[in-house]
């Protein structure tokens, strides 16, 4: 079965493929920064969990500012479409 949701892909992949570099942000023609499908899937969870303990619920509005950054893709993944938050 297809994952419906991204945090449900991003689940799926980083169960088989954890350690895999799943970002590489690049300066200057070289990486920067990498991250893994685990890490990445674990920073997505820790920031969906920080925004439940400050009251965020679904439909409630959330503004970001800033910067193009492997911050802004974790920040962003938890306010995609039919995201399902939880405890790790």
């Amino acid at each position: 079965m297809k994952p419906k949701t991204i945090i449900g892909w991003l689940e799926a992949v980083a169960a088989e493929h954890e350690s895999k570099t799943a970002v590489t942000f690049l300066r200057n023609g070289g990486p920067e920064t990498e991250i893994t499908y685990g890490r990445l899937l674990l920073d997505v969870n820790r920031f969906a969990n920080f925004l439940m303990e400050l009251g965020v619920k679904k439909g409630d509005r959330v503004m970001l500012f800033i910067p193009k950054s492997l911050i802004a893709l974790v920040a962003h993944s938890p306010f995609t479409e039919s995201v399902r938050w939880r405890f790790l």
